[in-house]
């Protein structure tokens, strides 16, 4: 019987809707999709076999060439007209750059793309065509780049389409990009990695009835308190006591959310495991694992859950998903792996606002919330001098809030 190996593909796009070439699950796009006469674009293609057997993939792209307006050539270049990667199992992202000559005219342009994947023999499926993901209806509207597609699938459809049509345009002052034309093909994944999530997976669904009691609200409570004020220090930003207590919650808050519900008890706790595993660490103390060494998935999957509340607050998607992935990577990058300075405003977006959207759902046994919510209103009026200008409509967010966690 084959293994149905993970989707990788989730975790790196948005690729509930994909495409397949005998085998091979793919999307592809162009970056950026406008340039100036004279630049320079990458075609990228993420693939992902869905065969147990290697195929080759060969991709062959048809650039613009025509004559424009006024006689002028139409020139674009790229390395080679036909592409060929072999894969075995893994996920890669392929990027072939392409340039315009400085005299193109503006417009928009079409590349046609056209796929064929050859299996080195007869394959079983690995990676099915459509499946329904154990993720749902959930606060998290952008999932890519969480960690949890792997683990837990977002649900998909692979439509099989062997050509594409892709779309530039040139507009703007004329330039001159770099020449470099070579393609690149990253790996992203092979099965070598599978091994950690098996046995991660395998780990915490048997020892489930001990885990779960390891992991109580006063527990994680006071853990995630005392581990987020050494990290915020570390990053440049000591917290006050009023921003503790609120960001301990939404932390809190999401584990419980994915430890309490049947489908994502992995989704949370599988991902730290792997981390464990990989750097030989000892799994005996779970409340360790989950607070320090899953730190920094606890954080981006509650920063993804605190963007959600704000949306659900306001009846309306407030930030882009770009926006939303540009910040949980400033977070991650600077709280978790020392990476500059963390500013204030990216502590109170969106995650004390998060915490202020569960401040009635979350609670320590003898906490006093009427204190707690003055010890972060006391704390926001410290700040106070940040949230101007462009970040107005973030004070506005915690004054409504405040008001609905203090009803």
């Amino acid at each position: 019987m084959a293994i149905e190996y993970p989707d990788i593909m989730g975790d790196y796009m948005d690729a509930r809707q994909r495409f397949d070439a005998g085998g091979l699950h793919y999307l592809c796009f162009v970056e950026p999709t406008s340039i100036a006469p004279g630049g320079k674009a990458e075609l990228l293609f993420l693939v992902q076999s869905a065969l147990d057997v290697p195929l080759e993939a060969a991709l062959q792209a048809d650039l613009p060439a025509r004559t424009g307006p006024l006689g002028r050539s139409i020139s674009f270049k790229m390395a080679q007209p036909e592409f060929r990667v072999n894969l075995a199992s893994e996920v890669g992202l392929l990027r072939i750059p392409l340039t315009c000559a400085p005299d193109t005219p503006e417009g928009k342009y079409n590349i046609k793309v056209t796929f064929k994947a050859v299996p080195s023999g007869p394959g079983g499926l690995i990676r099915p065509a459509h499946s329904p993901g154990r993720l749902g209806q959930s606060l998290i509207r952008d999932p890519v780049d969480l960690g949890i597609a792997p683990i837990i699938g977002l649900g998909y459809v692979a439509q099989p389409v062997l050509r594409q049509t892709l779309h530039l345009e040139v507009t703007g002052e004329p330039s001159q990009a770099e020449a470099e034309l070579s393609p690149d093909f990253a790996t992203l994944w092979t099965t070598d990695e599978l091994q950690y999530q098996q046995k991660a997976q395998h780990e915490v669904s048997d020892r489930r009835i001990y885990i779960l009691p390891k992991l109580s609200v006063d527990a994680l409570y006071a853990a995630l308190w005392r581990e987020s004020q050494s990290l915020f220090e570390d990053a440049g930003l000591p917290l006050r006591i009023g921003e503790t207590l609120f960001l301990a919650r939404i932390l809190t808050y999401t584990a419980n959310l994915f430890l309490n519900k049947e489908d994502w008890y992995d989704a949370l706790l599988v991902p730290m495991w792997m981390a464990a595993f990989r750097d030989d660490l000892p799994t005996e103390d779970v409340l360790w694992i989950v607070t320090q060494v899953g730190y920094e998935h606890l954080l981006r999957l509650s920063t993804a859950v605190s963007f959600g509340l704000v949306d659900r607050a306001m009846g309306r998607e407030m930030w882009s998903n770009e926006e939303q992935r540009a910040v949980i990577d400033l977070l991650t990058s600077t709280v978790c792996r020392g990476q500059g300075t963390l500013l204030p405003e990216f502590l109170y977006l969106p995650l004390l606002l998060g915490g202020l959207a569960v401040a009635k759902e979350v609670k320590m046994p003898e906490e006093d919330l009427k204190s707690s919510l003055q010890l972060l209103a006391q704390a926001h009026r410290d700040r106070a001098a940040i949230f101007d200008g462009e970040l107005a409509v973030v004070n506005d967010l915690f004054e409504q809030f405040m008001l609905a966690a203090r009803r």
